[in-house]
């Protein structure tokens, strides 16, 4: 609101229509979709058509996407939607408002925001974009990043942390999308292989080297963050 950016929000399974959230005051500038039916709210000046719904009780087990509005031409069109999207992973999460990326496709529109699972992933089905941008900040040890000491082939070399995608389009079209990390405490699985180690020395320097690499693989090092680490030491030794 301070930098006049407008803000548009769909209601889930933790803040329904039906709950106390409805009582909350909202602040200015900030547009919550109904919990009746999907609205199409075009924003000013921007040439983008948001559609959205949000969940009128906590557990929404239809397939909202149906009740959303058809694409508007000559627009960017963008579906903004609280869901279990059948090719996410499910990570504990309940399947509410379940779908397919099929059925984004389907829709017509040329990007998909997206909500309810924590882990961030990127889809994409003909023509169309569909972006789970995760959340703000890994709550726990089971949203932790994995990092592996050596790496192994196909292992994760940087730590992109969690936030939030901000999309780039030209006219009708997407033409990027960007992490932005925005968590100010990092959960790591640190992964070290200490095989060989002649004794409990060297598996201590091989913890260093390990948190060491950790460091350099930070993808934001001018924000530095606190880091959590549970510690997994694999391979034969003595």
């Amino acid at each position: 609101r301070e930098h006049g950016i407008r803000t548009y929000m769909v209601r889930g399974n933790h803040d329904p229509g039906n709950l106390f959230a409805r009582k909350l005051v909202t602040p200015e500038g900030l547009h919550v979709f109904s919990a009746d039916a999907a609205e199409s709210i075009e924003v000013p000046g921007e040439g983008v058509v948001l559609h959205g719904r949000s969940y009128p009780t906590q557990a929404v087990r239809e397939d909202l996407v149906p009740g959303y509005g058809a694409p508007v031409p000559g627009k960017l069109n963008v579906g903004v939607l609280h869901t279990a999207l059948s090719a996410a992973p499910r990570d504990g999460h309940e399947p509410y408002a379940p779908t397919t990326l099929s059925e984004l496709a389907d829709k017509g529109y040329a990007y998909w925001a997206l909500g309810h699972v924590h882990t961030r992933a990127t889809y994409e089905e003909r023509g169309t974009k569909a972006v789970f941008p995760g959340n703000l900040q890994s709550r726990h040890a089971r949203e932790a990043e994995r990092f592996e000491h050596p790496a192994r082939e196909g292992a994760p070399t940087s730590i992109t942390g969690r936030g939030v995608a901000i999309v780039d389009y030209e006219g009708t079209a997407i033409t990027g999308v960007r992490h932005v990390p925005c968590d100010v405490v990092r959960w790591l699985h640190l992964s070290i292989d200490v095989s060989g180690a002649d004794d409990r020395k060297q598996v201590i320097e091989a913890f260093g080297a390990a948190l060491e690499a950790a460091s350099r693989a930070e993808t934001s090092p001018d924000a530095p963050r606190e880091i959590i680490a549970r510690v997994e030491l694999h391979g034969r030794t003595r």
